[in-house]
């Protein structure tokens, strides 16, 4: 995680007289050059015909392959794996993924070792994830965190992109500070915000949860 002020943490306490009016938008990656609503909290997606076509009924869930927190990562991990098991019949999440790596002496950083792994577990899909964006921001009387992924979806048979989507999710905390009261109320609410443990989890569900919701449901 990166800790930095500047002109990033101004334009995020503009944001926040704003922040009641965010609202979370789908839209396709055909429609993502265009101009999006001010605080629109936006997920891009790409949805191929493929998908219908040829559907997975197991997927495995991939390690990622950013170099990020170990902790972060399992969090990742795990969020991705209970919102795919709502979505697909089957799937193989990341215990299940790395017992059976061991038991079969595969390493699926390799195409050989994907395919293999599909065949002998009947596992056909594949999710790979990565961070696009993982910061943290302090200032005084203003503290902010972002976590944003990218997740794409294909088809071991094909090697066709069956589902992709990526989108930023953000939280602040503290304000503008107007006096020298609502300075020191902004400065505790902005270091309480930073030291919350709590937060980081619940923004990793945040925009998993918000990814998958342009997944169909194949249960």
């Amino acid at each position: 995680m990166t800790k930095s002020g500047g002109k990033g943490v101004l334009s995020l306490l503009a944001s926040l007289l704003l922040g009641a009016c965010v609202t979370t938008n789908q839209t396709s990656y055909k429609e993502a050059n265009d101009p999006a609503p001010p605080l629109d909290r936006q997920v891009i997606y790409h949805l191929d015909r493929a998908f219908y076509e040829a559907p997975p009924d197991c997927v495995v869930v991939m390690p990622s392959k950013d170099t990020i927190n170990s902790q972060l990562a399992t969090m990742i991990e795990d969020s991705i794996a209970r919102h795919l098991t709502m979505k697909m019949p089957r799937i193989i999440g990341s215990n299940e993924r790395k017992r059976l790596e061991r038991e079969l002496a595969i390493d699926l950083s390799s195409a050989d070792g994907q395919q293999r792994f599909g065949q002998i577990t009947n596992c056909r899909g594949f999710l790979d994830w990565r961070a696009v964006e993982v910061s943290d921001e302090y200032a005084l009387v203003f503290s902010s965190r972002s976590i944003g992924l990218a997740v794409e979806m294909t088809h071991l048979s094909s090697n066709a992109i069956l589902w992709s989507a990526s989108h930023v999710a953000q939280r602040w905390d503290g304000g503008v500070p107007l006096s020298l009261t609502s300075i020191a109320f902004s400065a505790f609410e902005a270091a309480q915000f930073h030291g919350d443990q709590d937060i980081l989890p619940s923004m990793v569900d945040d925009v998993v949860r918000r990814i998958f919701v342009t997944l169909p449901e194949l249960r």
